[in-house]
């Protein structure tokens, strides 16, 4: 999956906001009142209940998000870089954010220790610059705070957005990551924020699982320079093959109670396999399947669900993608990680009906005997969360909630 591509930074900045210090600390309750609490279409009574539920949880938990107490305005750059698109061949239409600190007027800035990683979650585009996309929030209150800030679009996202999106698709969301990161470093324009080579990379749900991709990237193929200090990854599918299969099940009545399946929701999981799993490995990998041998209008064909779980081997080829994007397997995991620098933090909500906790469960059973690995198991499970479980069919809700407490959580430890 390599073309050999080696050249000089070839960044272009080709748009940029600025964010004032005085409003950075506004930028999260923003969120959480126009677009967290927007998606929410209950009854009224029940709506209410969540709200209160939702504001007292943010209260408790995520103080660092509503209250990053930014030191300096932040710079948002929206780039294009040179990398490789899914086949491997060079593409300069990727995008990503680059954000930073302006400190002209800081003659007291000192740098950071590390340059921060950003990988996006689902339908986020940090490029955009867009004050309701999460990632972007987070890019420039950790700016504000000092660090020089990473965050690539997944290909299929920003300046790739005609094409399909490489989603869940591990080795290759991670080579374009290291494309842009290593550009950065490269790059003297950045050397005033950071020029050292120690990251920090952060993500969640889809973003975990490029998250864990990328630190395994360069744990075991990349440019030995860079050094990952820590990973924050959260509510990820980490077993993507079981978590398809969970789904699978699901449909075909034949679950069980299993682990990866009892919490299927038609309305909102299913569309995740339909509409963004199955479309890009059935476009950037060899399976012999089309996307119209699988998936009829909103939902899987009965055919494809009926023979990917009685093992008819039309479907090995796409069994066998899910399984190498898959991190819960690794067989050589006691060699590929020996010398790890890396603290490893994990989250997962037992409440989460979207992503199944047996994914990062699994992973932390895996990974603890050859890495340093702080499972976080109770931050996503106290009350609050069993309440909005109990009152809300939106399995989306919740899942969300978990990554703010992620999010909080690296903010505390980097500030």
């Amino acid at each position: 999956f390599s073309t050999g591509v080696s050249t000089p930074s070839t960044i272009t900045i080709v748009d940029q906001t600025v964010i004032p210090r005085s409003a950075i600390d506004d930028l999260f309750s923003g969120y959480v009142e126009g677009v967290l609490l927007g998606k929410l279409e209950l009854p009224s009574l029940i709506e209410a209940l969540v709200v209160d539920i939702v504001i007292e949880l943010s209260e408790a938990n995520w103080d660092n998000l509503v209250e990053p107490d930014a030191l300096y305005d932040a710079a948002a750059q929206r780039v294009t870089y040179l990398s490789r698109n899914p086949n491997g061949e060079p593409d300069t239409q990727l995008t990503g954010l680059i954000a930073l600190p302006i400190t002209d007027l800081a003659p007291e800035f000192v740098q950071r220790d590390r340059m921060i990683v950003l990988t996006h979650a689902t339908g986020s585009t940090p490029s955009e610059l867009a004050l309701s996309d999460a990632w972007f929030i987070l890019a420039n209150q950790f700016a504000s705070r000092g660090y020089l800030v990473v965050a690539p679009d997944n290909y299929g996202r920003g300046g790739t957005s005609a094409e399909t999106e490489t989603y869940l698709m591990a080795n290759r969301t991670a080579t374009n990551a290291i494309d842009l990161v290593e550009q950065v470093l490269a790059d003297g324009r950045f050397d005033e924020i950071y020029n050292g080579t120690d990251i920090t990379i952060i993500g969640y749900s889809q973003g975990g699982h490029s998250a864990v991709a990328l630190w395994q990237l360069l744990e075991t193929q990349g440019p030995a320079e860079i050094t990952v200090k820590e990973v924050y990854a959260g509510g990820a599918p980490h077993n993507l093959y079981q978590t398809v299969r969970g789904v699978l099940q699901h449909l075909d009545n034949s679950c069980d109670d299993g682990a990866y399946c009892k919490e299927v929701d038609s309305d909102t999981t299913v569309p995740f396999a339909t509409d963004r799993i199955l479309p890009g490995f059935l476009a950037y990998t060899e399976t012999g399947l089309t996307l119209d041998d699988l998936v009829s209008g909103d939902t899987l064909t009965t055919e494809f669900v009926s023979s990917f779980l009685n093992a008819d081997p039309d479907y090995d080829d796409l069994k066998k993608q899910l399984q190498l994007n898959s991190f819960t397997n690794i067989e050589s995991v006691d060699t590929s990680f020996v010398d790890s620098e890396t603290l490893l933090h994990l989250y997962h909500s037992k409440f989460d009906r979207l992503v199944p906790i047996e994914n990062t469960e699994e992973l932390a059973t895996l990974l603890t005997p050859h890495v340093t690995v702080d499972f976080h198991e109770n931050r996503c499970n106290a009350d609050g969360y069993e309440v909005i479980s109990n009152l809300t069919d939106i399995v989306g809700v919740l899942h969300t909630l978990c990554g703010l407490a992620v999010l909080d959580d690296a903010m505390e430890d980097l500030k």
